[in-house]
């Protein structure tokens, strides 16, 4: 086979340079035709000699199969041993080197063991009995195999208790150990107390939240002695959400607060009456809560620290308070942490719900924004600029119908006011960098404006004498 391997490809590059050479072609072209068929006859025959290797050598393990099915059980002999012969010095065994073939071939099966016991027992039986012998054989080695693994696993799960039992004697041992250092720390809490030391600051805690917790069961207790009673609030269907607050943890809020039940109506029903039950004091203050709550959008029960506060709106100015699509309201809510941040249906006046800081901030914000078009919050770098401006370059400012200042508003992207009723100043509004290019701009538009002004040249004296004395010349 290895012959065949070499020999196929050393043929079909041979015919390949032939086939080149026959064709007239150039003797390079030759040459590599005959080194790819030499190349693809290598691949194709060392496959093909790859699967008749394989063949052969399942092909003998069969045989060795059936030899072995088909193999007697041997006679005991009474054989000398030999002894094993020392190798001399200076003589190692050959190394012989594998061959391909034997690299290839599957490992031999295993031969069995020949011991004499077991011929002797197998001595005059059949193969079936053989068979059966050797069955029963393992399977009471199996068994054995077995009960060996469970005592073993007994004696693990024996270990495994006394190492438990042993844990918990210590467990019971550091825990009576804790107890005693319990005890004795309040022993010295009350000699200390006793002698007039300083109480640590735990012991303070601690003693403050068992007398507010007296005081709440006082309270409880007085509540459920005093005579029940019922009352009523409407709340509308728009209101609820506000109202209840999300899954409805308002609600729940007072009930534990003041210890009522409220019945709240049916999402869809006819009703928007909230039944509160408790006592006359309790039932009180729970309608009282509700109703701050959808007046002013808090209370001060559900939301402590809260503040309310409401910014007019002057005429014109609710396009410039809110921004463009809302964005200085969600600066301002983002920023001061406000809750409620809304304005009215005839947007006349503007509702500030939250924390009492954050309402401040808010409406600062909104009165800025009215006054001068930014803020702060909003417009973090704005400012406004004041150039004087006398009232004569007014209209050269502003252009025909407007269009030299609404050029410059659009390139700097500022609000220009020009001076009004007797004044001499005009107003710049807008970020500090795009201020000053409008002033620059401004005050190169007001010196163009103030450059006197060139006289129109007047012809010489001698052009018109020359024109009459042509005149006269023709006549």
């Amino acid at each position: 086979m290895d012959a065949e391997k070499y020999l196929a490809p050393m043929v079909a590059g041979a015919l390949g340079f032939v086939s080149g050479h026959v064709i007239k072609l150039d003797t390079t072209v030759s040459l590599a035709i005959g080194g790819v068929s030499a190349v693809a006859g290598y691949i194709a025959s060392n496959q093909d000699c790859s699967r008749r290797r394989k063949k052969v050598v399942e092909n003998d393990y069969e045989e060795d199969e059936d030899d072995f099915d088909s193999e007697e059980v041997p006679q005991p002999t009474k054989t000398k041993k030999k002894k094993k012969k020392k190798h001399q010095m200076g003589k190692m065994p050959k190394a012989f080197k594998k061959s391909s073939y034997e690299e290839e071939a599957p490992p031999p099966p295993p031969q069995p063991k020949k011991e004499t016991e077991v011929d002797e027992e197998y001595r005059g039986l059949s193969k079936n009995q053989i068979k059966k012998l050797r069955r029963k054989k393992r399977e009471e080695e199996k068994k054995a195999a077995e009960a060996k693994a469970l005592a073993e696993a007994k004696k693990m799960a024996k270990k495994r208790r006394k190492k438990k039992k042993k844990k918990q004697n210590t467990d019971v041992e550091v825990e009576d150990e804790a107890t005693r250092l319990a005890r004795e720390e309040k022993e010295r809490r009350k000699k200390e107390e006793e002698e007039g030391w300083q109480q640590p600051k735990e012991h303070i805690k601690r003693e403050r939240q068992k007398q507010e917790f007296e005081r709440t069961k006082a309270i409880l207790e007085a509540n459920k002695a005093a005579p029940k009673s019922q009352m009523y609030i409407k709340v509308p269907p728009s209101q609820r959400g506000k109202v209840f607050g999300k899954k409805a943890a308002n609600i729940n809020l007072l009930q534990n607060l003041f210890d009522v039940k409220m019945t709240l109506p049916k999402q869809g029903g006819v009703h928007d009456v909230v039944a509160i039950e408790g006592t006359e004091d309790s039932c009180e203050k729970a309608v009282k809560a509700l109703q701050d709550i959808m007046d002013k959008g808090y209370s001060s029960y559900t939301n402590p620290g809260f503040a309310h506060a409401v910014v007019p709106v002057p005429p014109n100015k609710i396009g410039v308070m809110m921004g463009t699509a809302g964005k200085n309201f969600r600066d301002i809510v983002k920023i001061t942490k406000v809750t409620t941040l809304e304005k009215d249906e005839d947007a006349k006046i503007i509702t500030i719900v939250g924390p009492a800081p954050g309402v401040d901030a808010a409406k600062e914000a909104l009165e800025e924004l009215a006054a001068q078009g930014y803020s702060k919050i909003t417009h973090p770098s704005w400012m406004t600029a004041e150039l004087p401006m006398n009232s004569d370059v007014v209209p050269a400012i502003i252009g025909k119908k407007g269009a030299n200042i609404q050029r410059i508003t659009k390139a700097t992207h500022t609000r220009i006011t020009t001076p009004k009723n007797g004044s001499n100043t005009c107003i710049v509004v807008g970020d500090e960098k795009n201020v000053k290019l409008a002033i620059e701009m401004l005050q190169k538009t007001i010196e163009e404006q103030n450059a006197p002004k060139e006289p129109e040249p007047t012809p010489p004296e001698w052009q018109g004498v020359q024109e009459h004395n042509e005149e006269d010349l023709w006549n």
